[in-house]
């Protein structure tokens, strides 16, 4: 072996390395891509599982037929990473510039199944993605074209494989045995390969029999937001029945105090109505509200009972039992709730009408008694200028009057004053009249003993006669009637003179 000999087998191996350790990279890179597509198809199962008839069914087997295809395409980059491992190995053994040529278009046939497989991951995730959208006609033909394009996927790796094999074959002529040391590190390289390879392999065959263990465990989610919808359409039915109850008491109250504010329209009843009235209003929103809640609850309450019974047919035993139980009490909580929701919003309808009704004969009420302290302001107004009127009037004539109730004054100042000089008058002619009067008494009075002395005398005079003349009866008579002449005369005497 000459020095330029071995100075060309060495370089030949260097390249011939260099292409091994490209080809290494470019088979884990085809195993990570083969991993991706058959990540993509698990998803694909999973979107599936998520939508529901025959739809759900033919998604669900397009994304395991593309699941399918990911785990060939894989088992098939595998075969080609190591089959070019393999011309890489034979290409370190053969250290020749042909070996390493063939080497490298060895790699980059294998860099192309990667990227067909690459491709075929993102077909594949893209099916998914669609049948988490539309759930449709048009996702089960996406999944579809990703389980072709990873069947391409795996045919363009094989191919890849195929000429790695030949590169392979025509580097095994250009064998060397002062590269064997390097042979046995790219067989190691090759070995570690096949052994991530065979556990991506694994991994996408555990994922395909998993599938059904995912299925339960959506069914059983499925039972569990039945479960969940079922509670909150119970606690929006009590809240409805609660709202609409509430509902029918401010009706209540606002038709009792628009009859009381008819019956007495006054301000104090007519504030009170328009309170209850708005006070109503307000209840029948809440009740409107959580009419629109329940409704909205009962809905979802009855989706979630249909998934339930839907997914129930996925399994079977207790659990499918189970399921669908769940899902019947969820559709039965959700006609209850939209039969409530009803109820309600007639309340609520009711109660509205009532607090209208209660506002609009306060408003009118109120009105009224605007208008009318408004013509009582101006009666009030009128009356107060008549009377302005008036108290000048009586103004112009209490002056006249006082006026001559002076004048008067003074007449009769003027005639009292008279009467008081007359009466002095008087009073002195009375006094004395009245001393002459006392001193005619007094001769009067001497003249009456004067007389009843005399009487007395007589009455002497007619006893003795009488004694004398006692037999002589007409002597009697005309003594008696001489006596009661006397005494008349003595009498009217008397009487003549004693002062009046």
């Amino acid at each position: 072996m000459t020095s330029e000999t071995a100075t060309k087998t060495d370089e030949a191996g260097r390249k011939a390395k260099r292409a091994a350790a490209s080809a290494f990279q470019t088979a884990e890179e085809v195993d990570r891509k083969a991993e991706i597509a058959a990540m993509a198809g698990d998803e694909a199962i999973g979107a599936a599982t998520r939508v529901s008839g025959m739809i759900a069914g033919r998604v669900d087997e397009a994304g395991r037929d593309a699941k399918k295809a990911a785990e060939e395409a894989g088992i098939k980059a595998e075969l080609a990473a190591n089959r070019a491992i393999e011309a890489a190995e034979a290409a370190v053994r053969a250290s020749g510039e042909e070996a390493a040529a063939k080497a490298e278009e060895a790699k980059k046939a294998a860099e192309e199944a990667g990227i067909r497989a690459e491709l075929a991951a993102n077909q594949a995730r893209e099916a998914a993605e669609a049948a988490m959208r539309a759930a449709g006609e048009e996702a089960a033909a996406k999944a579809e074209e990703a389980k072709k394009a990873a069947e391409e996927a795996g045919f363009r790796a094989e191919i890849a494989a195929k000429q790695a094999r030949e590169a392979a074959e025509a580097a095994m002529s250009a064998v060397k045995e002062d590269v064997a040391t390097r042979v046995e590190e790219a067989r190691k390289v090759a070995e570690e390969a096949g052994t991530k390879a065979e556990a991506a392999t694994q991994q996408a065959r555990e994922a395909g029999t998993g599938v059904a263990a995912v299925t339960e465990a959506d069914v059983i989610r499925a039972e569990r937001i039945a479960k969940l919808a079922q509670k909150a359409v119970e606690e929006a039915i009590k809240a409805a029945t609660d709202a609409g109850n509430l509902a029918d008491k401010s009706a209540i109250a606002a038709k009792e105090a628009q009859a009381a504010t008819i019956k007495s329209p006054t301000a104090d009843m007519a504030e009170k109505a328009g309170e209850t009235g708005n006070k109503d209003k307000r209840a029948a929103a809440a009740a409107f509200q959580t009419a629109s809640e329940l409704d909205r609850k009962a809905e979802t309450a009855a989706i979630a009972g249909d998934e339930a019974i839907e997914a129930a047919t996925k399994v079977s035993g207790n659990v499918a039992e189970r399921v669908e139980s769940a899902g019947k009490r969820a559709k039965e909580a959700a006609a209850t709730g939209f039969e409530t929701a009803d109820r309600t919003r007639e309340k609520a309808e009711s109660a509205d009408v009532a607090g209208d009704e209660a506002i609009e004969t306060a408003t009118q009420t109120l009105h009224r008694l605007i208008s009318k302290a408004e013509e009582l302001a101006k009666a009030a107004k009128e009356a107060s200028e008549e009377a302005r009127k008036a108290a000048e009037t009586a103004g112009k004539m209490s002056q006249t009057a006082s006026e001559r109730a002076e004048e008067a004054a003074r007449g009769a100042k003027s005639l009292a004053a008279d009467a008081v000089k007359k009466a002095e008058s008087m009073a002195a002619k009375m006094e004395k009249s009245h001393q002459e009067t006392v001193a005619e008494v007094g001769v009067l009075a001497g003249k009456a003993d004067e007389a009843l002395s005399l009487a007395k005398s007589a009455m002497e005079m007619i006893r003795s006669l009488t004694q004398k003349l006692l037999a002589d009866w007409e002597m009697i008579i005309i003594i008696i009637a001489f006596v009661a002449a006397v005494l008349m005369l003595s009498f009217g005497m008397a009487a003549f003179l004693m002062p009046s």
